[in-house]
């Protein structure tokens, strides 16, 4: 979380990486990877990490459709946040 806080994405990837691979379901990995991905502009990763910790982890969904507008700088509410139908819980 270190790397992310600092705007090291890439060292911050690596270690959700890891996180993941020690417990699959670790679905708050899954989101920080997520959006990790997404200031490197790789917004299909996004998108496939996002889902992930919303399927693992239903809180995931709710706290995305509060944070996104305040806590995820613009680009990043632009590309992944602007796909996601709060009808379905699903990615357009």
């Amino acid at each position: 979380m270190a790397y992310y806080q600092t705007d090291q994405y890439r060292l911050a990837i690596a270690d959700f990486n890891r996180a993941i691979q020690l417990d699959p379901g670790y679905a708050f990995a899954f989101s920080r990877r997520g959006l990790a991905y997404d200031q490197l502009q790789e917004i299909d990763r996004a998108r496939l990490d996002i889902q992930m910790a919303c399927s693992l982890d239903s809180h995931f969904w709710s706290s995305l459709k509060i944070a996104a507008p305040t806590a995820i700088p613009v680009p990043a509410a632009t590309s992944i946040y602007t796909s996601i139908d709060t009808t379905n819980h699903s990615w357009t």
